[in-house]
């Protein structure tokens, strides 16, 4: 659905219903946290719609969610104004483009998000803030950091597999030599 992103240094270079992510703060820039802007509310002060935890954190506790079980207790869709000063001046801010046929029209997006405000179900699998800023922008909920996660998790179990498997028949192999 989206084709590219691109860096974004200027808050002047954002529009309302843009999907933006920037870097957690425990990922390394390995793990992006997406949201829709509302507005631009100073040069460098951007009103967002996003997931977060209800006492506001929005990257280390969702990072850590990931290896925790899916709740709504603590996770909530909020509209926030944050400032992307650092962000912006470390090229670290990202706006997504779609191909307008498969995006809503900005005041749509800004309302589906609207919509959203309050408890959040988050899975970092299959519900977490790249589902919901996806599913905002273009009705379709999606996201890629998920899907390579899911991925790498099977790529992991498969050489684990492997492993176990030459291990056994290592440890076979060595027993039967015992025996003699």
């Amino acid at each position: 659905m989206f084709e590219y992103y691109e860096v974004i240094d200027r808050g002047s270079q954002l529009h309302a219903g843009d999907h933006v992510s920037w870097p957690t703060e425990v990922s390394a820039g390995r793990l992006q946290h997406h949201a829709i802007v509302v507005a631009q509310k100073g040069r460098d002060w951007l009103k967002v719609i996003h997931v977060r935890t209800s006492e506001g954190a929005s990257g280390k506790a969702l990072c850590s969610a990931m290896l925790g079980s899916d709740s709504a207790e603590d996770y909530v869709v909020a509209e926030d104004t944050l400032d992307f000063g650092m962000t912006m001046q470390n090229g670290e801010l990202r706006r997504y483009h779609y191909e307008p046929r498969h995006c809503r029209e900005p005041f749509e997006v800004i309302k589906s998000a609207r919509e959203k405000i309050g408890k959040f179900y988050y899975s970092a699998l299959s519900n977490n803030c790249e589902h919901f800023a996806r599913e905002c922008k273009t009705g379709y909920k999606e996201s890629y950091q998920a899907d390579k996660a899911e991925e790498a998790a099977a790529w992991t179990g498969v050489a684990v597999a492997a492993c176990a498997a030459v291990a056994s028949s290592s440890f076979i192999a060595i027993r039967a030599l015992i025996k003699k």
